[in-house]
């Protein structure tokens, strides 16, 4: 291993790196992309008893609901007119209700009583031929609790017992109580969507449910993860385990590293048989601590087998071919186990219509195009040149006047411009064509507007300046980029403050926005030139620190090298200003990282994370995990690397016996930064992509400033910390990081998330249903 791989592995310290499932795309009242269809229970993502069974009856209590009940004479009025026509559509109206409920679970149980309380005319469709079939599979006599225990139960199917069984009894009891209209063995097949009246149900035996409103309950655990490999379907392969005293006295091997194949290998084991655990990670990290702790000790007192970095090729009657640790190995086994969890029924929902969260279409590629060409307008073409400067050029020849960095910034934003044309036709037929999808909610209509409001914006500002001589407001570009960024902060501000009501994302928020409004556009833009005009600005402030009149400078006070580099980067030596960088940079920043962790700037002052943690907000689910999202966050430290490089031969240049040998190769060096970097990389991929991986692409994969925060992180007490007793491993932390960190991993062991891309940006903590996590120093937590 070289320095370099090194160097990149003590940055990221071998940070987990686990990836996000995509539910159902859903709104705040539970309702899918398909209109009428509502999903509760563990399709919404949180695997919680007591959550399905109050979110499923707060669903019927809600407002919409109600709503609909106070409009149930019409319905009644229609049931009338039915009953008027044929025997044939007589018995089509038996199978007409108000809502469908899909599964008898405890969320489709819990609902279909309180529609029963409301006068609904309703259903309950089971797969099965038994109620609560996923807590009928449970191993016997699993012990169960119910998380979070604070929390109280309005729901009439409560959660009570110890056991398995005394869940099971006592569930059941409250079902029999409300004698609800159930229908077993009709498993749904399909749901055609009628229109504005309903959704007819069709299910395996041929029937069919008409209803206005349904409602999916029907979990994921029916559809497990497969190994796809030769031998799986063999009938001693199972993936449930029901009854433990059932094996006796075998070989048994069990694969899987989560929670489910941990308590089977200890209930297996308990009963007398002898048992091999196979996980193909090097560590044991999901299961909860207490199961770890549980394998571990049963390992330790060779009671049990673990394999680690083992995977299971070929499975026969009596044998199972794996490579245990780069080894391949043929071992003997009775019965196998494959416990590596389940999945959504993907299928299903797509032959609905419903959409899955993330999913990438080919329309998605068309917004993304219109999305970097927009960008490509804004970064290139308020910093390019004129086409047309003069009555006698041509375009072609304008085109390709000037320097080479001219060239590519006109050439650029030129392509940009037809690139939108055409994307943009497309994207206008998507939104005409689903115009009720774009314009959903009052939110949607302001955000939609704005953004078309600050297109119409840069177009006058662009075209205007560049090529009619008109200057909106007597304003440049660069004036109308800034006044657009600090209002698009403030828009998506005020919004981020309203959606998440926490005083932390309040003060936090606040902060961003006064901080890019006053120092970074009104002191700049309006107070600096003003006090210059009244003679109230000495000439050594004008002379020195903004360099005879350059106001845009003393953002320079805010952003620090090297993320803002142009004030190093000077035609003189400025000995002002490369002080104050390094103060900056080298005594400042690295205090208050280490004080208070990388988002005491990165989440609390600079306007990259200001856009990022408002305008991104809503976008956050969509960032990137995985191992390979992980590699690409060292290309920061190559632009750090680069940024110190191209910075030091500019310092050295400024030395008069240098200057002249140094002249070309930092002309070339700077130019292609700011091209590849500072316009490209920054701007047209750092916002052009908010809208489809997040709104932190540049701060995670690229900012330098950060890169070089990384290092200063490492020695920072300040972290976000974990009660692991109170994880149930939902995932809505990682999935909700737009650094693309995997917060449950850390959760789920109780340590720290000493990640260094944590920006302080508090949604994992505010989203977590059991209040796992919060912010704290973990060396005075572990003295404790």
């Amino acid at each position: 291993m070289n320095i370099i791989q090194r160097y990149f592995q003590w940055i990221q310290k071998d940070n987990p790196t686990g990836f996000v499932v995509n539910y159902p795309e859903l709104t705040e009242d539970g309702e899918t992309s398909v209109k009428g269809i509502y999903i509760v229970g563990d399709l919404t993502g949180i695997p919680l008893l007591k959550f399905a069974t109050q979110k499923a009856a707060d669903l019927i209590r809600s407002p919409i609901f109600e709503m609909w009940k106070k409009n149930k004479q019409i319905f009644n009025e229609m049931d009338a007119d039915h009953k008027m026509q044929t025997s044939k559509n007589s018995k089509k109206d038996e199978n007409t209700y108000d809502l469908v409920i899909v599964g008898a679970g405890p969320a489709g149980i819990s609902a279909g009583i309180e529609a029963k309380k409301r006068g609904y005319k309703y259903i309950i469709l089971e797969a099965t031929d038994r109620l609560f079939n996923t807590i009928e599979d449970f191993p016997k006599g699993k012990p169960m609790f119910y998380e979070p225990k604070d929390m109280e139960e309005t729901s009439e199917l409560t959660m009570q017992g110890s056991t398995k069984e005394d869940l099971l009894s006592h569930l059941k009891t409250i079902a029999q109580k409300h004698d609800l209209n159930i229908a077993f063995n009709e498993k749904v097949e399909d749901i055609a969507v009628l229109g504005p009246n309903g959704h007819t149900v069709k299910t395996q035996s041929g029937a069919e449910y008409t209803s206005q409103k349904i409602i999916l309950s029907i979990g994921k655990s029916g559809n497990h993860r497969r190994l796809n490999i030769e031998g799986e379907n063999l009938p001693h392969v199972y993936n449930k385990l029901f009854d433990p005293g059932e094996f006796k006295n075998k070989r048994i091997l069990v694969i899987g590293g989560g929670d489910n194949a941990m308590e089977s290998v200890q209930l297996l084991e308990k009963s007398g048989n002898q048992v091999t655990l196979s996980y193909r990670g090097a560590a044991l990290t999901r299961p909860k601590p207490d199961n770890i702790l549980l394998i571990q000790k049963l390992a330790e007192e060779k009671k049990i087998t673990v394999l680690l970095n083992s995977n299971v090729l070929k499975i026969t009657e009596s044998q199972v071919d794996m490579d245990n640790n780069g080894k391949k190995e043929t071992l003997p086994f009775d019965i196998i186990f494959v416990m590596i969890g389940t999945q959504l029924p993907y299928e299903f929902f797509q032959k609905v219509g419903i959409r899955i969260e993330n999913a990438k279409t080919k329309m998605t590629k068309w917004w993304m195009a219109f999305s970097l060409s927009f960008m490509g307008i804004v970064y290139f073409g308020k910093s390019s040149e004129a086409i047309f400067s003069s009555d006698s050029g041509s375009f072609i020849s304008e085109l390709f006047s000037g320097s080479l960095e001219a060239i590519i910034f006109k050439c650029i934003a030129w392509i940009s411009v037809l690139v939108l044309f055409v994307s943009g036709l497309v994207c206008a037929y998507d939104l005409i064509a689903n115009w009720k999808r774009y314009f959903a909610t009052k939110w949607s209509y302001i955000k939609n507007t704005y953004f078309f409001l600050v297109l119409i914006l840069f177009f006058f500002a662009f075209f205007g300046s560049k090529y009619f001589h008109f200057y909106l407001g007597g304003k440049d570009p660069y004036f109308w980029y800034s006044f657009s960024y600090t209002v698009t902060i403030a828009l998506f501000g005020a919004r981020r403050i309203a959606v998440a009501k926490k005083r932390y994302v309040t003060q936090q928020t606040l902060l961003l926005f006064f901080i890019q409004a006053i120092p970074l556009f009104l002191i700049p833009n309006f107070l600096l030139p003003w006090m210059d005009a009244h003679g109230l600005i000495n000439s050594w402030w004008r002379d020195v620190v903004f360099l005879g009149g350059e106001w845009w400078r003393f953002v320079g006070f805010v952003l620090a090298w090297p993320l803002f580099i142009w004030n190093v980067f000077t035609d003189n030596p400025s000995m002002f200003w490369l002080i104050v960088s390094l103060i900056q940079t080298f005594v400042i920043i690295p205090f208050i990282v280490i004080r208070w962790g990388k988002g005491a700037y990165c989440g609390w002052i600079c306007s990259c994370g200001a856009m990022a943690e408002t305008l991104g907000d809503e976008y956050r689910t969509l960032a990137s995990h995985g191992p390979r999202a992980k590699k690409w966050e060292n290309l920061g430290q190559i632009i750090l690397f680069s940024i110190f490089v191209i910075s030091i031969l500019h310092i050295l240049g400024w030395n008069p016996s240098l200057s002249h040998s140094l002249e070309g190769i930092n002309a070339m060096l700077l130019s292609g930064y700011k091209i590849i970097v500072d316009t490209f990389i920054a701007g047209i991929i750092g916002v052009g992509l908010y809208f489809f991986f997040g709104g932190r692409v540049w701060c995670r994969f690229a900012c330098p400033l950060a890169a070089l925060m990384h290092i200063y992180n490492k020695f920072s007490s300040w972290h976000i910390l974990s009660d692991k007793k109170k994880c149930i491993s939902c995932g809505l932390c990682t999935k909700n990081c737009h650094m693309g960190i995997d917060v449950m991993a850390y959760a789920q062991q109780g340590n720290p998330l000493d990640d260094v891309e944590c920006v302080n940006c508090s949604a994992c903590v505010n989203v977590c249903p059991t209040g796992v996590l919060s912010f704290g120093r973990y060396k005075k937590i572990w003295k404790k």
